[in-house]
């Protein structure tokens, strides 16, 4: 379609019905507010135009394209048409891009400002070019034509049949295809668009205007929490695409009948070639390719399409390739044909890699963890690992059912689905985000110079108390990582006794004491800065204690948290044994009103405000054995414990080593106060510190790194 032809159509379209064809777009998104974009307006935007535009100009293109970076899609599609008017060619660009962003972006394209470039001539096809960075890398440029867009129409049309909407919402930006798209397929049809703030309260008056939407998972997933499934549920067609959907959204939407359709499709091949009407959560996505929408598996796996859509250009790591050269697109996606010619899509082959000498797929990572109904979005960076030289490093977003357990749930989904050398090392939350994507490229950018910044440093090993769980570090976890310490820097310790991990009632101290030094040997493989609290920091001073004269080159740090050094009197230790023996009857015992009451001790004056308190107690209850707890307690007693503080003191000419306790915890605090170490009092919390203020916590690690070699 050349700008005679577009002309001609436009002044057809309202021609024929000026009422119901003459306002296109409308940005209404509340009841107070609305403006339409007239079709006269780009009429006389394409014969009329205003010669003001910045344009560039590159070697293997033959008109100079202008540069359109506006944020409302009334306004990118006035000044495409200006663009068109002129004779250029329209080169849409994400408006957030800074100034500095977009000259540098044009640069490594090969485009320069135009100075005295041939414009087009009325019989040339009219182009528009769009940015995309694909899964990975720096952005790729991808030119197609008028006749590209309207050949997606035409098959999109004959794909969907009835269901195809004659009006649509719009919520995806129109720098990018899904959102173009949008636009052109209502132009070219006579319908009408409405564009959608998401962030705002969407009307009835609006929603009932409305036939289609598209939308990316996370849209439809919020859309969902905001109470809008009866709204979608209404439209003819909710077509979901741009990225993998997890299950959890899937099912939530089809328990609420949402017609969904998800759809495949790329910048390059100008919007959606594959689609299927989701039905069940049960089975695999398969999906059926649009009319003359052809696909072949080459040797290695990777997908080829052939298709009317398939872009005319592109600028890929500052070449420029043209598409009609070769029959089939070769794309990075890993898939499989079935007998019907289904498309499956397995993954990215670009972002597969080796860790410890095996092949990953970190598409496959992602799309396991997805299945994970604990997880509403999920994505799999590849980080550096100095042991297996890359390893995955899960980002995830909860669902709203999840608690203090998410990472221990997930954790144990993962290793059940997945081989142990494609078991993410590292977990932690995602990071919120505005663009239509997940920014995957730029959080792995910033993951390779966090792996810079952090490899020579220790790690922080998080040790818990008697009943206590590694899930209760979660918080802390968090803490940290908001103070820009890594998530995959931080791991956790189980005591004997606890969550499993058994004794038996002829454990003596030592013995216990021995099967803590297993598990805490494979952690000081690597350089540790060690956080232990109460039980854990006794039991940990009294393995040290045993191994001073070897002093472990791989502690680097010691912050003890409301712990004691141990060495009671002989009177004071058997009266400590007995009342340790008579703390609960292991065989009847209800742990979980055991576990509520013990918080509600003095020593844990204000334990009992902190939210999730009583979901953790209730963990604690599920996933603890009260034989283990009973005898865990009977061979970890203070009671036993030489007196350790030379042992600390000793330490502390050594590494950082520091006292953390609550001013409410009256006898820690004293304890503190003898002791010849950096000690910190909190000014309100008791015993246990890092569940009542996680944030202080965590500040006190930082502390620990940068704190200097103690004296005494």
């Amino acid at each position: 379609m050349n700008r005679t032809q577009l002309l001609s159509w436009l002044n057809k379209i309202t021609g024929t019905d000026t009422v119901s064809h003459t306002s296109f777009i409308s940005a209404e998104n509340n009841q107070n507010h609305s403006r339409e974009l007239q079709i006269e307006e780009l009429i006389e935007s394409l014969s009329n135009p205003h010669p003001e535009v910045s344009s560039f100009t590159q070697p293997n293109l033959k008109k100079p394209m202008a540069l359109i970076q506006e944020r409302s899609p009334a306004e990118i599609l006035k000044a495409t048409f200006n663009a068109w008017g002129l004779g250029y060619d329209a080169l849409i660009l994400n408006p957030d891009f800074t100034k500095t962003q977009t000259l540098e972006y044009l640069k490594n394209w090969g485009f320069k400002p135009t100075t005295n470039g041939t414009k087009s001539s009325e019989n040339e096809p009219l182009l528009i070019a769009l940015a995309t960075s694909g899964s990975s890398g720096s952005p790729k440029l991808i030119g197609f034509s008028t006749n590209e867009m309207n050949q997606s129409l035409l098959i999109t049309q004959e794909f969907f049949g009835q269901v195809f909407p004659r009006s649509w919402a719009l919520g995806l930006p129109c720098w990018h295809v899904g959102g173009l798209m949008v636009l052109w397929r209502m132009l070219m049809t006579g319908g009408k668009v409405y564009e959608f703030n998401f962030k705002t309260h969407i009307p009835e008056s609006i929603w009932s205007k409305v036939e289609g939407i598209s939308l990316v998972p996370t849209q439809l997933q919020r859309l969902m929490d905001q109470d809008y499934s009866r709204e979608l549920r209404k439209l003819s067609l909710v077509l979901i695409g741009g990225a993998a959907c997890p299950s959890s959204v899937i099912k939530k939407s089809l328990e609420h009948k949402i017609p969904i359709c998800l759809s495949y499709g790329s910048t390059e091949t100008c919007s959606m070639i594959a689609g299927s009407f989701i039905k069940s959560t049960s089975e695999k996505t398969k999906l059926t390719p649009l009319p003359k929408v052809n696909f072949k598996i080459d040797s290695t796996g990777k997908l080829h399409i052939s298709s009317p859509t398939l872009h005319l250009w592109r600028i890929e790591n500052q070449k420029f390739f043209k598409q009609s050269e070769i029959p089939f697109y070769p794309t990075q996606d890993q898939a499989e044909i079935d007998e019907k010619l289904r498309l499956q899509i397995l993954g990215r082959l670009d972002r597969t890699f080796i860790s410890g000498g095996e092949n990953v797929s970190a598409e496959k990572v992602e799309n396991i963890a997805l299945n994970c109904s604990l997880i509403e979005q999920a994505i799999v960076l590849i980080r550096p690992d100095k042991e297996f030289g890359q390893v995955a490093h899960l980002l995830y977003v909860p669902t709203k059912e999840t608690g203090l357990d998410v990472e221990h749930e997930i954790t144990k989904y993962l290793r059940t689905h997945l081989e142990k050398y494609e078991f993410p090392k590292s977990i932690d939350l995602m990071p919120e985000y505005t663009t239509l994507k997940a920014p995957r490229s730029q959080w792995e950018a910033l993951l390779q110079q966090q792996y810079q910044e952090f490899k020579d440093q220790p790690e922080v090993l998080l040790i818990h108390g008697f009943m206590g769980l590694t899930d209760e570090f979660l918080s802390l976890k968090r803490a940290l990582t908001q103070l820009g310490f890594p998530a995959w820097k931080i791991s956790y310790m189980t005591l004997p006794g606890h969550d499993g991990l058994a004794i038996t009632e002829d454990t003596s101290n030592q013995n216990a004491l021995e099967l803590f030094g297993q598990q805490i040997e494979q952690h000081l493989k690597t350089p540790k800065i060690i956080y232990a609290y109460s039980m854990g920091a006794r039991v940990l001073s009294n393995w040290i204690h045993q191994i001073t004269n070897q002093s472990h080159e791989n502690i680097k740090g010691l912050i003890l948290e409301s712990a004691h050094p141990g060495g009671l009197e002989p009177e004071q230790a058997g009266q400590r044994l007995y009342k340790d023996s008579k703390i609960f009857d292991p065989q009847n015992v209800k742990l979980e009103e055991f576990i509520q009451t013990w918080s509600q001790l003095p020593l844990f004056e204000g334990l009992t405000e902190v939210p999730g308190l009583q979901e953790l107690t209730k963990l604690k209850g599920q996933r603890h054995k009260p034989a283990q707890l009973y005898f865990a307690l009977q061979a970890f007693s203070v009671a036993l414990q030489p007196d350790v503080t030379q042992t600390w003191h000793k330490l502390s000419n050594i590494i950082p080593t520091l006292y953390l306790s609550g001013l409410k915890d009256e006898k820690y605090t004293h304890i503190g106060q003898r002791l010849e170490l950096t000690h910190f009092i909190h000014p309100w919390a008791s015993h246990n510190i890092h569940l009542q203020d996680p944030d202080w916590c965590a500040q006190r690690i930082i502390d620990a790194y940068s704190a200097p070699k103690s004296s005494s």
